[in-house]
């Protein structure tokens, strides 16, 4: 986990403008979780699929997190640019997450953990009112062979 946002994709240096970018609000409702991995998924459509599927992957934890832990409405945000994805979450909680480690019978508790072995980074970011969850995913795919941070 890093301290701070990584630079933005559109800002690479030799690269052409970000293939996708977007950023979007969701109540705090049950059905924006599987919206706000429906606007992810059609921002990165036509683009790697693994990539896609990592990033629809972390959206609906972070998601899910935001309105479990949070209760709060949340915005998505994502630029994807040729070398690295950056794919953010903020709710209205000043709390950060942490990776804890769920027994094995319980329904729930691993959301970070996927986000840590999925993305090839990630961090959390304080702001006025809440905080920003955000990763960022290389275009090489390396995030699902890093071992999981504790």
């Amino acid at each position: 986990m890093t301290a701070s946002r990584p630079p933005s994709p559109s800002s690479e240096q030799g690269t052409s403008s970000p293939r996708a970018t977007g950023v979007r609000r969701f109540p705090p409702v049950p059905a924006s979780v599987a919206a706000a991995r429906r606007f992810v998924d059609g921002l990165l459509s036509g683009s790697d699929p693994e990539l896609c599927e990592r990033a629809v992957l972390i959206v609906s934890e972070l998601a899910t997190n935001a309105l479990r832990h949070v209760g709060s409405a949340f915005t998505v945000e994502l630029d994807a640019g040729s070398a690295s994805t950056y794919l953010a979450v903020a709710d209205e909680s000043p709390v950060p997450p942490r990776p804890r480690t769920p027994e094995p019978t319980e329904t729930g508790g691993r959301g970070m953990q996927i986000v840590d072995a999925v993305a090839d980074d990630w961090g959390v970011d304080a702001r006025a009112a809440g905080k920003i969850v955000w990763c960022r995913l290389d275009a090489s795919g390396s995030g699902a062979a890093r071992p999981v941070r504790g």
